[in-house]
């Protein structure tokens, strides 16, 4: 058993090729942070950082490599 404390602000998906990562950081002031990694090694491929910050934003989801928040 284990529990979280605070907030988790990471989303895990993939779209049959790649695994996706949203998330954000401090570093990011709050703004979503996409990254795509090797669904096999695990290794980053990707890292984009959005415009979006969390704070306004309840959930994400991603359709043919598009992220709707």
């Amino acid at each position: 058993m284990y529990s979280i404390k605070g907030f988790n602000y990471m989303d895990l998906l993939t779209d049959g090729e790649s695994l996706w990562v949203i998330y954000t950081t401090e570093e990011s002031n709050g703004d979503i942070v996409i990254l795509k990694i090797d669904p096999y090694t695990l290794q980053p491929i990707m890292v984009d950082r959005t415009s979006t910050n969390i704070t306004g934003v309840m959930n994400c989801f991603m359709v043919r490599r598009t992220v709707f928040s």
